[in-house]
Parts: structure tokens; sequence; C-alpha cells
């Protein structure tokens, strides 16, 4: 027990130095590559059949991306697998990372047309441009559909509308944009809805080829 003791007491005098002669980027680094690893290689998806499967399937998918490149079969396989899946907010935040950060996925090379065809033709209330629901689900519809829109701006023949689409989502993209640093955000304190809230919002400022 005393050994025990000693080596905790040492850890725990030893540790902060160590930690603080490495620097931020290389602490985060290396926390950013332990998640990647953790999902990747550990991390076990429930069943496909489950209730908004994407939003266990898309951090897996994107975790294997990184891991073991593009051309991973079991990243491909579940990308071609959800590829006629009504999207849903879910669906569409992970996949309008998906969709552009990794575009030499071969998957993503096939089904990437296929993919936009389902979020342009959903017109119920999870459409992507005036989706319902709290505000994390508007967050992350509707800033991926920004990036949607941009997408189909190279397939003018089959998405002629996305032009108009994406001034669409830019005019609301300010407007909320005006709105959060005015009122705030009312899921602000949720461990849960907190993450989700800026996803979307994250996506965009990656992606977002306007840069305003």
């Amino acid at each position: 027990m005393k050994s025990f003791l000693t080596t905790i007491y040492l850890l725990t005098m030893l540790l902060p130095s160590r930690l603080f002669a490495q620097s931020p980027d290389t602490l985060f680094a290396q926390k950013k590559q332990l998640i990647i690893d953790q999902v990747a290689s550990n991390y076990t998806p429930p069943s496909p059949d489950i209730g908004d499967p994407e939003k266990y399937y898309w951090p897996f998918v994107m975790a294997r991306l990184e891991k073991y490149g593009p051309q991973d079969s079991i990243a491909n396989h579940w990308i071609a697998h959800f590829r006629e899946h009504a999207p849903f907010h879910f669906t569409l935040v992970g996949m309008a990372r998906i969709m552009s950060a990794y575009p030499a996925v071969p998957a993503m090379k096939e089904y990437r047309k296929q993919y936009l065809q389902e979020v342009f033709d959903r017109q119920d209330s999870y459409n992507a441009w005036t989706a319902e629901g709290t505000e994390n689900h508007t967050n992350m519809t509707r800033t991926s559909a920004y990036l949607y829109a941009q997408h189909a701006l190279n397939f003018p023949e089959a998405f002629p509308d996305a032009r108009q689409k994406l001034q669409q989502m830019e005019r609301w993209v300010r407007f909320w944009a005006k709105s959060l640093y005015t009122i705030g955000n009312g899921e602000w304190n949720s461990g849960i809805y907190a993450p989700y809230n800026i996803i979307g919002w994250l996506n965009l400022y990656d992606f977002a080829e306007n840069a305003d």
C-alpha cells in the first residue's frame, strides 16, 4: 500500500511538469489522436436499424477515415449503406462534414449526387431548408443545408435551384448568428445539446467557400 501511495504521489508531482513542458497545440494533437484511435478501433456502433443511426455511424466513419485513409473498406461500406436514408438532423450534419472533408473517398465520389438528391427531395417538416425542431436540430440542419447547396452547384442540371437555396441559407445564417449574439442560445446549459448546437457552425467555418 505504501509503495502504491508513493507511486501516486510521484506521478502527481511529475505529470504536471511534463504536461506544461508541451505546447497547447501538441497536447491538443495528442488528445485528438487518442479520440480518433478509440473511436476508429474500439467503438462498436449499435445496430443500423436503430433510430437516427447516422448519429452513431458518422463519427465512427470519420474516425476510420482519419486513421486508415479514404480507402478504408468499413467507412466506405457505411457511406454506401446509408445512401438511401431520408436525411434527418444527424444525417445532415455528419454527411455535410464527410462530403466536404473527405472528397477522395470512393463511396463518396460514387454516391455524392445521390445524397444531395435525398436532401433536395425531402419536402416535409424535416427538410433541410426550413426544418422544424429544437435549436440544436435547427443549427445542425440549416448550416448543413448551406453546404449541400454549395456542393449542388457542381450539378446545375440536377439542382437548378441550388443557387437560390444557397442564398436562402446565407440569409438565415446571418440572421441567426446575429440573434445568437443578441439573445444567446436557449439550450446553452445542456451538456447533451450544446455540442450539437455548434457542430454545424464548425462545418461552415471549415468548408463554406464564402469567407464572410
